[in-house]
């Protein structure tokens, strides 16, 4: 009887578990090709895609309204398994927090807009998020969308939401692909993940894009780097309450105490655990198999530093 994708995953995990890292890696190969044959994936759509976002925010962008009173969202945002379950996590632990999953409200709402965008569909577009986070807000202030893919709409939130904050997880690059890659995701999103040179050229348009939307919005996002947070985790984690304009609590440090905030993620397992150190290393047993995701983030050589 033929494995599923997710059996050969677990098959992984079993030997890489027994340092053998051979047998491993093929069967990440055969689970990531299964995974493969039921999606469509064609990294020219992702660049056009996103050569369109850059060119729709060149130009002097419509004003609008912020009247509104409401929630503050905190967009929890970056490329899966760069980091954003365990800041989700940090941040939740907070009195003042509520965490609302992956939300896929603003994705569905961008899906409306024109690509010339005017006031009207940027002020609707607020007032629809904000009045569907403030049903998921469970009383507080503060809500978390930790939807990963979402730092594609950056120009959206920044331009709808000047009151909102952003928090973008930057990992070593090589650390975030290899990941992607052997994680067996529960859904059939992230299909760019299922080959080691699609991941590496997605994650290469992520940089460029994540560029420009800094240019475009200086001071906007505000970048946790996953290394040091695991390296420094006190005084990190009092950086990002501070940004939030959130005073400190002890429980934001000790956050594997409490409850996962969230539908289950690839990360779960990880933030019922205090913070570890290390697990940006974990591509280098592998290091010999992975030369052509290697030599694709090596065009890109700002992927390998974790930039302010």
């Amino acid at each position: 009887m033929m494995k599923t994708s997710h059996e050969y995953f677990q098959d992984a995990t079993m030997f890489e578990n027994a340092q053998e890292y051979d047998s491993a890696f093929q069967c990440f190969i055969l689970g990531n090709a299964l995974r493969r044959a039921v999606v469509s994936f064609d990294i020219e759509q992702d660049r056009e895609a996103f050569s369109r976002l850059e060119k729709a925010f060149c130009r002097d962008l419509p004003a609008i309204d912020v009247s509104y009173e409401g929630v503050t969202p905190i967009f929890v945002l970056g490329m899966p398994r760069s980091g954003t379950t365990l800041v989700e996590q940090i941040l939740a632990s907070h009195s003042e927090v509520h965490a609302a999953g992956e939300l896929l409200v603003l994705n569905d709402a961008v899906d409306y807009l024109d690509k010339d965008f005017d006031t009207a569909q940027i002020t609707h577009l607020r007032n629809y998020y904000l009045h569907e986070l403030k049903k998921r807000a469970n009383g507080e202030d503060f809500v978390i969308d930790k939807l990963p893919l979402n730092f594609k709409w950056i120009g959206f939130i920044a331009l709808a939401m000047p009151d909102a904050k952003i928090v973008y997880l930057k990992r070593d690059a090589r650390a975030v692909c290899f990941s992607n890659f052997c994680t067996s995701f529960k859904a059939h999103g992230n299909t760019f993940a299922y080959g080691l040179e699609d991941v590496a050229h997605y994650y290469n348009l992520h940089t460029e894009l994540m560029v420009f939307w800094k240019d475009r919005f200086p001071g906007r996002i505000y970048q946790v780097n996953y290394e040091p947070l695991t390296e420094n985790q006190d005084i990190e984690t009092r950086r990002l309450l501070d940004y939030i304009g959130l005073k400190f609590e002890p429980d934001c440090l000790a956050f594997h105490k409490n409850d996962p905030v969230t539908i289950p993620t690839a990360s779960v397992d990880q933030v019922k655990k205090p913070m570890y150190q290390g697990s940006s290393d974990n591509w280098r047993k592998f290091a010999e198999y992975l030369t052509p995701m290697l030599n694709i983030l090596s065009e890109n050589t700002p992927n390998f530093v974790n930039i302010h």
